[in-house]
């Protein structure tokens, strides 16, 4: 697929919202000063959409999944391609997780934070087999959770995309929700019973019902619709708008209880089907949403898997070395900036000095091989 600066901009923002979100955990002091603020005679919660940027894991998803299926949509779907693509997708995944391994087990070996390393666990975290996958180990950074879903539907799309050709879209988005179902119900149900583990192994590996969110981004590539400006302002309002009201309808619910609960399946799967319409209707070009290509976004955009994967181990870090320095308002937006700082350059060497140049010599041997089979008669 063509580059697209918007999609980029899209990325950056649902980095920046969960590295927000997590913040507010670490460092909550500036959040508690400004949750419940007089202003016109009412209290206004002034963090709310910050405290809601969790669902940034969910904009992730459904980006991923239009991302991915388009650079594989018009293409013949054979064996080789296939573990074509799944190499690609784990040499864009797992070297940037051994780099931040190998620098945790280092540094907080060295701080007297891990006095044995527990070598193990590292393997686990290495090969990514941590909860909730069955036997898995505690992770070593807590948010690389989302990329076991994420490894499961890279191997998942192929089939999806042979599904659909077969069939139609509203029969694989109606299969993916029927299966997610299924997970979300099967696990509450049976989890607990000894009989059942290897159904509930199956079930966990298929990821706790939020592979519909992946697929939603994976159908944008068959609607793809061709929409006036008037039009896609409108949508975009209402879509907006819905998405607005679902943010406040799941005010209550944790990132972790939407994460294990299947009782806000439903909610969750609304704000994606939200999430889904606001991505189609912004991937072109559109007057007053030009800033989602600006230059600033769209580095951000290609930083986005670093600043994912290193923000939360920063913060904590941050915290740990000095849990008395960021106590107050003020202190907590210095921490902020501190620990995005730091974020940052950690994100920049990842990009720049391992996982570009990494795809980079894929995208070489493969063209290189391809102008081979070319030239063979």
């Amino acid at each position: 697929m063509t580059f697209n600066p918007a999609l980029h901009g899209l990325r950056a923002l649902a980095a920046l919202g969960v590295l927000l979100f997590h913040w507010t955990g670490v460092f909550p002091a500036m959040t508690r000063a400004l949750e419940n603020v007089s202003l016109l005679g009412m209290n206004w919660d002034l963090m709310f959409f910050v405290k809601m940027g969790w669902i940034g894991v969910d904009w992730f998803f459904v980006l991923s999944g239009y991302v991915l299926a388009a650079t594989i949509w018009h293409s013949p779907v054979h064996w080789r391609g296939v573990l074509q693509f799944w190499k690609r997708r784990v040499l864009r995944i797992f070297p940037a997780i051994w780099l931040q391994l190998i620098i945790i087990l280092l540094v907080f070996h060295q701080l007297g934070w891990l006095p044995v390393i527990d070598w193990q666990r590292a393997l686990a975290n290495m090969l990514l087999w941590i909860r909730p996958l069955p036997y898995g180990f505690h992770s070593y950074n807590p948010v690389v959770w989302t990329l076991v879903l994420e490894l499961s539907f890279y191997f998942m799309l192929p089939f999806i995309l042979m599904a659909y050709r077969k069939t139609n879209i509203w029969m694989v988005l109606l299969g993916v929700l029927l299966i997610n179902l299924f997970t979300r119900f099967g696990l509450h149900w049976i989890s607990g019973n000894p009989d059942f583990t290897p159904l509930v192994f199956l079930l966990r590996v298929l990821g706790p019902g939020l592979q519909i969110v992946f697929v939603l981004g994976f159908a944008l590539n068959h609607f793809a619709p061709r929409l006036t400006t008037r039009q896609r302002y409108l949508l975009l309002g209402v879509f907006g708008l819905a998405y607005v009201v679902l943010l406040h309808l799941g005010q209550p619910i944790s990132a972790e209880f939407a994460r294990r609960s299947w009782e806000v399946f439903g909610w969750r799967t609304a704000l994606s089907v939200a999430i889904a319409a606001l991505v189609g209707l912004l991937l072109h070009p559109l007057p007053g949403f030009l800033w989602l290509g600006s230059r600033p976004l769209v580095w951000l955009g290609e930083l986005s898997y670093g600043i994912y994967l290193w923000h939360l181990v920063v913060q904590s870090t941050l915290h740990r070395l000095l849990p008395d320095m960021f106590v107050t308002a003020i202190g907590s937006f210095v921490a902020l900036l501190i620990s995005l700082a730091i974020t940052l350059v950690l994100a920049m060497m990842s990009y720049y000095w391992l996982e570009r140049p990494i795809l980079d010599r894929f995208a070489r041997h493969r063209r290189a091989r391809a102008a081979t089979e070319l030239a063979t008669p």
